[in-house]
């Protein structure tokens, strides 16, 4: 009877223990949220960061059919994205100069990094927690394209008016406008479309306003866009292959 008694009071005792378990979790998951709802709001804007709380996470997306991410000075937030781009956001790389040698979980992610400082690093802590990556930088000799001057005083390669520091870029399919900005912009351009490294060999160093159009509905290999340049900006797109510093991606060890 005694013993029967014992084990009665060590079942409850553990039932009990389990529920105050069972309690704290749940108590740690709705403060979660709580301080996730406070910048997981499906906006990109880095103001959030201002009065988002001071934590790093990454989460399953609750916008996956937004996307992009955007940073201010050592602090990062992202709505809808792959795991590759916040990998390539924490590690400070471009698709294009990305090697996967391994794969990345499915899915879109929200994720933020909004520490005083080492947000980034942290950030990186925490994809590899995750995801089980790390990345490297790696120097690898690639295939590219070479932007160069072709035609000297190009018509659409104007100059900037503009004596202050303030520049803005931006445009839609078949047309890209830019104010007070280095020639290398069309290079991050080219890079973007074609989907190899371009590589600036230019050599203009002052900054320009340019207003480039071209028949973007109908170029799947990007030709019009690449004419345009040649036509309007003076420049060509030369192929060749060059070193170039990669980010590298492998599992975590």
């Amino acid at each position: 009877m005694a013993w029967t008694k014992a084990k009665t009071a060590i079942v409850a005792g553990a039932i009990v223990l389990l529920a105050a378990g069972t309690t704290t979790v749940t108590v740690n998951k709705i403060r979660q949220r709580n301080l996730d709802s406070q910048w997981d709001t499906g906006r990109i804007d880095t103001s959030i960061l201002d009065k988002a709380p001071r934590i790093v996470r990454i989460i399953p997306s609750r916008f996956p059919n937004q996307g992009g991410w955007a940073r201010s000075n050592y602090r990062i937030i992202g709505i809808g994205d792959t795991a590759a781009v916040v990998v390539e956001a924490a590690y400070g790389a471009r698709d294009t100069r990305t090697i996967l040698l391994t794969k990345l979980p499915q899915g879109k992610y929200d994720f933020i990094s909004n520490l005083p400082s080492n947000s980034f690093e942290s950030l990186k802590k925490e994809i590899s927690k995750q995801f089980g990556v790390v990345g490297r930088a790696e120097v690898i000799e690639t295939n590219v394209l070479f932007l160069k001057e072709k035609q000297s005083n190009a018509p659409g390669l104007k100059p900037t008016t503009t004596h202050d520091r303030s520049s803005s870029s931006g445009g839609l399919s078949g047309e890209y406008q830019f104010v007070n900005e280095p020639v290398s912009i069309i290079a991050n351009l080219a890079e973007n479309s074609f989907g190899i490294p371009v590589i600036d060999q230019t050599g203009l160093k002052r900054n320009f306003d340019v207003d480039l159009k071209w028949d973007g509905q109908n170029d799947p290999r990007h030709e019009n866009l690449k004419q345009a340049i040649a036509d309007q900006l003076g420049l060509e797109l030369v192929p060749g292959t060059a070193p170039v510093e990669m980010l590298v991606v492998e599992k975590a060890k």
